[in-house]
């Protein structure tokens, strides 16, 4: 059965932040929640922004997809930076990360 890709919700917070933190090695108490809380909130629209493959109902692989505004010259450049490129251990060296990358390049519905 080949992965498929899913835009995470305000609801799979809470499966995110210790998949992430476990993923990087962080520590709870300095890990994703803590450290980066502009980006990562339990709401649709920070949460929008990762996408991720399950496997047995649990986050396997995730990477988000984050806005960034640059102004000089009286304009504004608006781009998005790829972060929080993560596998768990147990699934690594699978593909999914760049069924994940594959993904992210093409999707034209980011909240940039």
């Amino acid at each position: 059965m080949p992965d498929v890709v899913e835009r995470l919700r305000a609801s799979d917070y809470d499966q995110l932040i210790p998949f992430m933190d476990r993923a990087f090695g962080s520590p709870p108490d300095r890990g994703f929640g803590s450290l980066l809380p502009s980006l990562y909130q339990p709401t649709d629209q920070d949460m929008g922004r990762v996408l991720a493959i399950r496997r047995g109902g649990r986050i396997a692989a995730a990477t988000g997809v984050y806005p960034i505004e640059f102004h000089t010259g009286g304009g504004c450049l608006r781009v998005a930076g790829i972060g929080a490129v993560s596998v768990a251990p147990e699934h690594r060296r699978r593909g999914l990360m760049q069924c994940l990358m594959d993904e992210v390049v093409v999707e034209p519905r980011f909240p940039i």
